[in-house]
């Protein structure tokens, strides 16, 4: 019997040593999923950022404070995983974890809405002026390519994009209108006509616009229905 309780007196240790042994490889369980999705989280984030400052989001306070809450949120996190060495801290992570993809997410619907918003002011009515070169000899080109360009932006906005895909191919249209709209002035040859087509494109064409000269352009082209001009 006495040797008995001195065999159970040395077991003991070993009993709570194997337990929570069982404790720390089941945190690290839980913690393997943080351990492998950070490098990928933050390449989204330096996605989010490159992404931002292609449509000139860090000077929208709003987007930059959604940023630095998820950037803040994952260096959190991972000063925590990085510091980690108990279960309980462990399994505090492994919690704690989810709330960095979900400060992603909150980050990437504001970049969506942020590039909603520009295409709604500089992509939206470029469509009818293309519509209206189309109707012009020697402006078909031209006139084809903003109609393609406002529509690829509106149906870029009307998807989900990731950041990665949102900042190529915002980029991309963005060059590409700067482009078109430098042919077009080139192809017109007429300052008014000029100013009346970019304030049709930026949404702000007032009749003050519609001078005579302007008014003689359009109705020699037949385009005086192309355009929604405010009074």
């Amino acid at each position: 019997m006495t040797d008995l309780l001195a065999e159970l007196e040395q077991l003991h240790p070993l009993v709570a040593s194997a337990k929570q042994s069982l404790a720390l490889g089941s945190a690290v369980e839980k913690a393997r999923k943080p351990v492998e999705q950070a490098p990928r989280h933050a390449a989204l984030l330096a996605h989010l950022v490159a992404c931002a400052k292609e449509l000139d989001g860090l000077s929208d306070p709003g987007l930059r404070q959604r940023l630095e809450g998820a950037i803040d949120k994952a260096e959190d996190v991972g000063g925590a995983l990085e510091a980690a060495a108990t279960a309980d801290e462990l399994e505090a992570v492994a919690t704690d974890y989810p709330g960095v993809a979900a400060e992603i997410v909150r980050a990437l619907d504001s970049l969506r809405t942020r590039w909603t918003q520009i295409v709604a002011r500089d992509f939206a009515d470029l469509p009818a002026v293309g519509e209206l070169l189309l109707k012009i000899s020697g402006a078909e080109t031209i006139g084809s390519d903003l109609k393609q360009i406002g529509q690829q932006a509106q149906a870029l906005a009307a998807t989900d994009p990731q950041a990665e895909q949102l900042a190529a191919a915002a980029a991309a249209l963005r060059a590409r209108r700067a482009l078109t709209l430098d042919a077009m002035r080139a192809f017109t040859g007429e300052a008014e006509v000029d100013a009346f087509l970019q304030g049709v494109i930026q949404q702000r064409a007032t009749l003050e616009l519609v001078t005579p000269r302007v008014l003689a352009w359009l109705k020699d082209h037949g385009a005086l229905d192309a355009f929604r001009v405010r009074s």
